[in-house]
């Protein structure tokens, strides 16, 4: 009867502890539970510690979770915002449930900013000329023309719209092509847009003195980006690497003009009717 009277105890105490045993709660954490993410788009990753199997879920069609359940402990959760194409800021929300406990992961996307240069740069002719540069923006943002571009000038004229840009660019009086810069700069973000000014320097000329009917431009070696011959009857033309040949209405004295640029040297095919070539501006 003893030892009925001691297993009977031992149930009861045990039977009490297991109906005094409590369960741990359900717990689940972020490591972030907010974040500021620009007008482009990003993805965002964030801790997720439970201590039991987790879901995430969210009513922003513009935030999507590729991964959105783990198991207990801690794991990663990938939150992917889209470009924000909309006329201003926008929040959303990311909610992880673990049983009864949750956890919301705030997300504010600032708006996106644009800046859009029409044309990203320009060749300019020696001899200088104006540039009209189109920027569209949805934000302020100031314009610098960079160290060693002072030949280039902003235009103030109220003449304009604030979007539509004018750039003066002054004669290059060298022989070199020379490069200029145009950042321009929004300062919330940082974002900038760069536009680049390339002017070619003033080109060499040889200029021959002809008589006839019939004349050759010099053939020119080396890079010679462009060259072009006045052929002092009025008409000019562009050529490359083979000299052109030109026939004139009607036989007499004049004077052919030959621009070129970056040539190492040159030859004439035909010494006819050349009476001199000047070689000063070569």
């Amino acid at each position: 009867m003893k030892v009925l009277r001691y297993i009977s105890l031992f149930v009861a105490v045990l039977c009490l502890l297991v109906s005094c045993k409590k369960e741990d709660p359900d717990v689940v954490t972020a490591d972030v539970k907010e974040f500021s993410i620009n007008g482009d788009g990003e993805s965002v990753k964030v801790n997720i510690t439970a201590n039991r199997q987790w879901v995430a879920s969210t009513e922003n069609d513009w935030i999507t979770l590729p991964n959105s359940q783990s198991e207990s402990g801690t794991s990663q959760l990938t939150i992917r915002v889209k470009k924000n194409e909309t006329e201003s800021g926008r929040e959303g929300s990311v909610k992880v449930i673990a049983g009864d406990a949750s956890v919301t992961i705030k997300i504010v996307q600032r708006l996106r900013i644009v800046m859009d240069l029409d044309i990203s740069g320009a060749y300019i002719e020696f001899s200088g000329d104006t540039i009209d540069v189109q920027m569209s923006s949805n934000a302020d943002y100031s314009v610098e023309i960079v160290e060693g571009s002072e030949w280039i000038t902003m235009l103030e004229t109220k003449a304009v719209v604030t979007d539509y840009l004018q750039f003066v660019v002054a004669e290059n009086s060298e022989k070199s092509t020379r490069k200029g810069k145009i950042v321009f700069t929004e300062p919330a973000e940082g974002k900038r847009k760069e536009f680049l000014v390339n002017q070619y320097g003033m080109p060499d000329l040889v200029t021959i003195s002809y008589t006839g009917s019939e004349a050759y431009a010099p053939d020119f070696n080396g890079k010679a980006p462009k060259i072009n011959v006045e052929w002092g009857d009025g008409t000019s033309e562009e050529y490359y690497k083979k000299s052109p040949k030109h026939s004139y209405e009607q036989s007499g004295d004049y004077i052919i003009k030959t621009y070129v640029r970056e040539s190492s040297s040159f030859t004439i095919n035909s010494l006819h009717g050349i009476s001199s070539i000047d070689l000063s501006d070569y």
